[in-house]
């Protein structure tokens, strides 16, 4: 057999072989520094990919966070707007703004209109408030993968593998 070294210092041994002719061997502990550097670059590609996934994962916890603070801030309105309606005297005029028209409405219309919406909102922030602990359990799990990437390529790294 031929001995060479690669560019990268790895021992490399042509056979001669018949059954084995043009094939390179790559023999002894020298190979073991070229699968550390790609089992380094797998993990790599592996942290970047979570990596990604977390900041997507994030950026959907902030977006529900600002769609839960618009429903929290309607749930508000609304519930002033009963507490307004519930003032009135049964005989009040009541308007409601359909585009640039007051139309007249009557009150118990009007009441359970709001009420309607108040139910709605309070389902839509249940609903918000179940997506975002499933992302954040989602974000926890991602983290802690990230985490147990980061150790291995340490390991590597350190040439324990």
């Amino acid at each position: 057999m031929d001995n060479r070294r690669s560019p990268l210092g790895i021992k490399i041994e042509e056979s001669e072989s018949e059954d084995r002719a043009g094939f390179f061997v790559f023999t002894g502990s020298d190979s073991e520094p070229w699968r550390r550097r790609r089992r380094s670059k797998e993990l790599q590609r592996d942290l970047e990919n979570q990596a990604n996934a977390l900041s997507k994962i994030q950026k959907d916890i902030s977006k529900n966070h600002q769609v839960r603070k618009q429903y929290t801030i309607q749930l508000g309105e609304n519930e002033l707007v009963l507490k307004e309606l519930d003032l009135l005297k049964e005989d009040a005029n009541v308007y409601k703004l359909i585009g640039p028209v007051l139309v007249k409405q009557d009150l118990a219309e009007a009441r359970g209109n709001v009420g309607k919406r108040i139910e709605y909102i309070s389902a839509e922030l249940k609903r918000l408030e179940g997506t975002l602990q499933d992302l954040e359990d989602k974000q926890n799990s991602k983290k802690e993968s990230i985490f147990k990437l980061r150790q291995k390529m340490e390991t590597i790294q350190a040439g324990k593998s």
